[in-house]
This record gives C-alpha cells, structure tokens and sequence, in this order.
C-alpha cells in the first residue's frame, strides 16, 4: 500500500537524532526547535542537509546566550 503512495512522490526525513547526533549535549525539545526552525526558514531551492542543520543548530545555541 504504501509502495504504491510513494511511487508519485518523496519525502527526505529528518529525526531529533541527526540533531542530536551533530550536537549530542541538546536536549529532545531543543533538537525539536532546531527542526522547527529548521522547517521553517529553509530555502526549498536548496533544500536541507547537514550544512542547513548545522547552522540552524548554531543559531539556537547562540539564541541561549
């Protein structure tokens, strides 16, 4: 059933644990605000990779201090 659903489409996913697997000391909800922000200010023309991640992780960390 679901072969089927995706033959028309694709979906890359991405897991609080690549978050935390870059940044192992973040917690589950700031890993979750890192993929937020992350869906949120992404440019669709590059879309998200490690580098996106990266910074977006950067960014909640500095937002700390």
């Amino acid at each position: 059933m679901l072969q089927e659903y995706w033959t028309d489409q694709i979906a890359d996913i991405w897991h609080i644990m690549d978050v935390k697997e870059r940044s192992p000391s973040l917690t589950d909800d700031q890993a979750r605000a890192v993929l937020a922000r992350v869906m949120d200010t992404h440019d669709a023309n590059y879309g998200i990779n490690w580098e996106i991640l990266d910074a977006n992780i950067s960014a909640l960390l500095c937002s700390f201090q």
